[in-house]
């Protein structure tokens, strides 16, 4: 073991450190020479308490910064260089017994996956690599021993015989104890990676282990210090302060501007921010098969304005619109369905409107129809790559495979609906256009306010290819990636940074934020009404 050694464990600690908690890493020690002796400890009290580990002959420098660390050679091949078929009953009962044997003297292993499981020429089993084990172990990491060495065996012996051997030899207190951590975070990640390729392995034994001992599952310990989510909140937060910053440098020019404001437009400006609600209730009408109240339908769509607030990606919304249609008499299928469908019509107006826009900016500002040279069709094809970039990673494709196909699967039947009604049809993508036109209006407006600028067509543009861009932000209503990508679209549009910030704020002020009011007044009828 040498620097190289070193510097990969404290990489390796410090990420695990970051990002999960719970799992009983302690602090890196001083030096290589503690990390070594460290190991030779645990493998020396695992062999006495009558482990089969092989014997460790001595510990000696090499050279100034390694070591060495020599033990008895076995013959034989870990688990992950044999047929599935070596893993037979006897082979797993010895497995077992060998985790008895570190469990009763409170010896947690911790990185118990095939490659430190070696089968002799005899077939006994041999336990390796105590790098990362502990002395003294806290249940929890004990149990995380348990789960390990359930995924490891059921990915070589199937999950029956994995599970049985473990309740026989363990006990079906022990092996209940480690459903909270049958989980990938507590995975080795050779053990993580294997189980990929075998579907919901970590769901069947799960379900197993359920069954053998007589629990019901348990919830998931949860491991996540810091979430992926969390990650891109702080990206976002990041991009937007490097684009609003310089922004808002002109304080004294912003003022004025704002000063100078033509504030006749307001009401105009208020109206088409309503408008958008009336939009929404129409498009959600057009997708339920069965009839819904006006009134109610709008409320709820104002509504959706304070519970929007609540989570990102428009979530609290979704779910708002879901549990209204469940209380007027639409089956759950059927309303998740029919919100999911709306959406959807939301998503293709979009698309066909930034076409439109797009072509019309590229008309306006090049004098011909070469759209393409414009740059906000530039922003639309960059997020168009993106997006294709995006699919090919593998977690996005199973991430679409996962939640977003099944969604779509459930939506072609309420398509099919949708598309034998014409009136319905109508109302959808009718609805899902003005709302989307009522944004962009509101906008333009909010620039007209503030002493005018680009054009409808290149504001409408810019408004599409923003709100594409701000859809992907894990923040409710896209609040930061929204605003720093209209103020970079219309300054780069031609329009003075002094106007285009305090436009962007005055729309986002009609839109998002004088609506949260209303739509807390309007939640709170929704429920004295019973209709969520």
């Amino acid at each position: 073991m040498g620097a190289d050694n070193r510097a990969a464990d404290l990489l390796f600690r410090a990420y695990r450190f970051l990002r999960l908690r719970d799992v009983g890493d302690e602090r890196p020690f001083s030096s290589l020479r503690r990390t070594v002796e460290h190991e030779a400890l645990v493998s020396l009290l695992a062999r006495d308490a009558g482990a089969r580990t092989p014997r460790l002959r001595t510990v000696a420098p090499v050279g100034r910064d390694s070591w060495l660390l020599a033990y008895d050679l076995v013959d034989g091949t870990t688990l992950d260089r044999l047929p599935d078929t070596a893993a037979t009953e006897p082979v797993l009962r010895g497995i077992w017994d060998q985790l008895a044997v570190l469990r009763g003297h409170g010896v947690a292993h911790r990185d118990l996956r095939r490659a430190n499981l070696l089968l002799d020429r005899s077939g006994a089993p041999w336990l390796l690599d105590w790098g990362f084990s502990e002395v003294a172990a806290t249940p929890a990491l004990l149990d995380a021993d348990v789960a390990q060495l359930l995924v490891a065996l059921a990915l070589q012996a199937g999950v029956d015989p994995a599970v049985d051997t473990a309740v026989a030899r363990l006990g079906p207190e022990a092996v209940a104890a480690s459903l909270p951590r049958l989980q990938p975070k507590s995975l080795s990640g050779a053990t993580r990676e294997a189980a990929k390729h075998h579907g919901d392995l970590l769901g069947e034994i799960r379900t197993a282990v359920c069954a053998r001992c007589g629990v019901p599952e348990p919830r998931l310990a949860d491991l996540d210090r810091i979430r992926p989510r969390t990650l891109l909140v702080g990206a976002v937060l990041v991009l937007v302060a490097y684009v609003l910053v310089p922004q808002l440098g002109d304080v004294a020019g912003m003022a004025a501007r704002v000063r100078e404001a033509d504030w006749a437009w307001s009401p105009l400006i208020l109206a088409t921010s309503a408008l958008t609600y009336v939009g929404a209730a129409v498009s959600l009408a057009g997708a339920v098969p069965a009839r819904v109240r006006a009134i109610p339908t709008l409320v709820a769509q104002l509504a959706s304005a304070f519970a929007g607030k609540l989570a990102p990606a428009g979530l609290g919304g979704m779910a708002l619109d879901v549990r209204y249609l469940q209380r007027s008499g639409v089956d759950l299928p059927v309303a998740t369905t029919a919100v999911g469908l709306s959406y959807a019509a939301g998503s293709v107006v979009h698309v066909v409107l930034l076409l439109v826009f797009g072509t019309w900016a590229g008309r306006s500002l090049l004098g011909s129809v070469r759209p393409a040279g414009s740059p906000v069709v530039g922003g639309a094809l960059a997020v168009l790559v993106l997006t294709l970039a995006a699919f090919a990673v593998p977690a996005v494709r199973r991430f679409v495979a996962a939640r977003l196909v099944p969604l779509l699967r459930r939506s072609v039947h309420g398509v099919a609906h949708v598309l034998r009604s014409p009136g319905r049809l109508a109302l959808l993508l009718g609805g899902s256009a003005l709302t989307t036109l009522g944004y962009l209006a509101c906008l333009y407006l909010s620039t007209r306010a503030l002493g005018g600028g680009p054009d409808l067509a290149t504001v409408g543009a810019v408004y599409l290819v923003g709100a594409a861009v701000a859809a992907a932000a894990p923040t409710p209503g896209g609040l930061g990636a929204l605003e720093a990508a209209l103020i970079a679209g219309l300054v780069g549009a031609g329009m003075d940074h002094t106007t285009a910030v305090p436009a962007v704020f005055l729309y986002r002020i009609a839109t998002f934020w004088l609506p949260v009011l209303p739509g807390w007044a309007a939640f709170g009828w929704l429920r004295r009404s019973h209709y969520v």
